[in-house]
């Protein structure tokens, strides 16, 4: 073999092994850090929402359908909402909004409207 041949076959490996290196995928990234937990909302921040219905103390208001729901047992509130978010009863609005809250604060909004008397 030439010393040309042995150039162009020294010429020819190098190129198409640095092609290969060159198209080799990148290190994959370090994962993200996971996003800090957020606080629970305070019973009286989530409440807010139901005052448009049910009053901001959970009273209702006189002539209307909308049951008060100050002072019932919190167990009787969660699951009746939680019924609600799992539209076990779509009789009214309510299932749409339960599914908004998560089953903690669910519990927190029955303890919150089973205080007030």
């Amino acid at each position: 073999m030439t010393s040309r041949a042995i150039c162009s076959t020294a010429l020819l490996f190098f190129a198409l092994t640095g092609t290969a290196v060159a198209q080799q995928a990148p290190a994959p990234a370090a994962p993200a850090a996971a996003a800090p937990a957020m606080a629970p909302a305070s019973p009286v921040v989530l409440a807010n929402s139901c005052a448009s219905c049910h009053g901001v103390d959970g009273k209702g208001f006189a002539g209307t359908k909308v049951p008060a729901i100050n002072g019932r047992p919190a167990q009787e509130l969660s699951t009746i909402m939680k019924s609600f978010k799992a539209d076990q009863v779509t009789v009214t609005i309510m299932n749409r909004l339960a599914k908004g809250y998560t089953d903690a604060e669910i519990d927190s909004l029955a303890g919150y409207f089973a205080a007030i008397r």
